[in-house]
């Protein structure tokens, strides 16, 4: 069993969240453009003198690229920390590796011959 299982599992739950999040925001931007085009209309309060021409389906549209890319930066985000995790584990387990492989080393030198020692 590998150590730090929890670590493990959290890398995992971010991997899980982060394609859920991209998923989540590719169905609302679609969800966005439908309502638009069945017939409802799309309000942006912030927009002022340009809520009219953002109103139908130039707004959906805007909005729906919005979610779009808001989506691939959080998936992106996500993904980053799972990646973080990740490479954490794998730095300690190359470090206690090393760790044990020079260990063995200082043992065989203290000894005074080597199995590779072309000497013997």
């Amino acid at each position: 069993m590998k150590p730090y299982g929890a670590l493990r599992f959290i890398s995992s739950l971010y991997r899980v969240f982060a394609w859920v999040a991209l998923i989540a925001g590719i169905l609302a931007s679609l969800g966005v453009i439908l309502v638009t085009v069945i017939g409802g209309n799309i309000r942006v309060p912030q927009a002022g003198a340009l809520a009219s021409a953002l109103a139908g389906l130039p707004g959906a549209l805007l909005m729906a690229l919005t979610l779009a890319a808001v989506a691939l930066l959080m998936y992106v985000a996500l993904s980053a920390v799972a990646d973080c995790v990740q490479l954490a584990l794998a730095i300690e387990e190359n470090t206690r590796a090393t760790a044990e492989l020079l260990k063995g080393e200082a043992a065989l030198n203290a000894s005074g011959t080597a199995p590779w020692d072309p000497a013997v």
